[in-house]
């Protein structure tokens, strides 16, 4: 199609068509030299600010990839970023602050992802109705971490901002916000099924291949979260189906993660070790720090309840440090830190390993918090702390509050 395109303008934008046409549907190995010669001919044919948004395109691609390290790209993106501000082109920044946000995560510098609250702020302040959006979508990530009700917020501003925007737009806004409330543990809520269905229905039209495995996979998780095991299974079944032979090394992992999640919950630990040995088999330099963290405890859980004592205490002992605070649910690295603890007649720091985390994920990560707390109440009754029956009633509170009958019953059961 490029080759026969007449006109220099033309053949820049038809190379621009196929190259984020590879990417969304995640052919990485054709879509990120693609996205160089577009941006190249963008360029030359005067089109800068489209030549911006394939640079940006291609930074996400090379981070899928995993051969670049993430502080480069941190740097490539920085100087994409400065060359929007001089344009000035603000949604060119905010798309720029939206993927440095992501990449910082993945490389835990989670005080430079503070830093960048200012920058987003002054998009808000200065920019169009589609870079404010994308400014708001990227901050309610970054405001995850400390104030959940503000991500809340921008999520929800993001999604008003941007209800003219493409099928894949509008999914990938959707999307975050959903996060946002998978981690609160309101996403099956009566108030926010509008939103779920909206997104199915854009899933079966978006061409973006990431964001309907997002979609699939976060529901899932949900589910999941909840106690519906069959249903997290279901969805989990369909994000797989979408990933063939397409380049999507971290989905992969996610997957597998969140299979042997669900393997465990069945107690089918021999099917839930090969599942996080799976996710532990990929490599590359944008791997989520915390996934060596999961694997291990998703190991380590199945060596200790399959009488592995020695292989469960390596792992214990190789288990990475965690960070400053926690940015995504570590309910798995938890609870096998305190079986682990518990089974070695520990009880007292099986405890406080709870309790330490219980005071960082409360009213943030809601879902983890829920979790959490039915470990913790478990371990108090068996240590005979008359705290036990407060703690389940709180738990009771909770779950009722969003609808989580299943886990309402499991504390319920606590309290006899």
């Amino acid at each position: 199609v490029t080759r026969n395109e007449n006109g220099e303008e033309r053949r820049a934008e038809a190379t621009a068509m196929l190259a984020t046409s590879l990417h969304l549907n995640r052919n990485m190995s054709r879509a990120n030299p693609a996205l160089e010669l577009a941006a190249t001919r963008l360029r030359a044919a005067g089109l800068t600010e489209r030549a911006r948004r394939m640079d940006i395109r291609r930074v996400e691609g090379l981070a899928e990839v995993g051969d670049t390290p993430l502080d480069e790209l941190v740097d490539r993106l920085s100087a994409i970023k400065e060359e929007c501000r001089r344009a000035p082109d603000w949604q060119g920044v905010a798309l720029c602050l939206d993927a440095e946000v992501q990449l910082l995560q993945l490389a835990e510098r989670l005080d430079d992802v503070l830093a960048l609250h200012s920058q987003f702020a002054r998009v808000i302040s200065l920019g169009s109705r589609q870079a404010v959006a994308i400014a708001h979508q990227g901050l309610a990530v970054a405001l995850l971490n400390e104030d959940a009700e503000a991500a809340l917020r921008s999520a929800r501003i993001a999604v008003s901002l941007a209800k003219n925007t493409s099928y894949n737009e509008r999914l990938k806004t959707l999307n975050r916000l959903l996060i946002v409330l998978l981690h609160l543990g309101t996403l099956h809520s009566g108030e926010n099924r509008h939103l779920l269905r909206e997104a199915e229905k854009l899933s079966e039209r978006c061409g973006d291949l990431l964001q309907r495995f997002s979609l699939a996979s976060n529901i899932g998780v949900a589910h999941m979260d909840a106690g519906h095991l069959d249903q997290a299974e279901t969805h989990f079944d369909r994000a797989e189906a979408m990933l063939g032979n397409a380049d999507m090394t971290f989905p992969r992992i996610n997957l597998a993660i969140n299979r042997g999640e669900l393997a465990i919950a069945r107690q089918e630990y021999h099917e839930a070790s090969a599942h996080f040995a799976s996710a532990g088999r990929h490599d590359g330099l944008t791997i989520p720090r915390y996934t060596e963290r999961m694997v291990t405890a998703g190991l380590g859980t199945c060596a200790l309840q399959m009488g592995r004592m020695a292989e469960a205490r390596r792992l214990f002992e190789g288990l990475p440090d965690p960070p400053s605070t926690w940015y995504y649910d570590p309910t798995p690295l938890l609870d096998f830190q305190s079986r682990y603890l518990e089974r070695r007649g520990d009880l007292r720091a099986a405890i406080q390993t709870l309790e330490l985390a219980q005071d960082d994920l409360e009213g943030r990560l809601v879902a983890a918090w829920i979790k959490t707390q039915l470990g913790l109440v478990r371990l108090l009754r068996k240590a005979g702390d008359p705290r036990a029956r407060c703690e389940a009633v709180r738990g009771v509170e909770a779950t009722r509050q969003l609808s989580m009958r299943a886990r309402e019953r499991e504390f319920q059961l606590l309290l006899d």
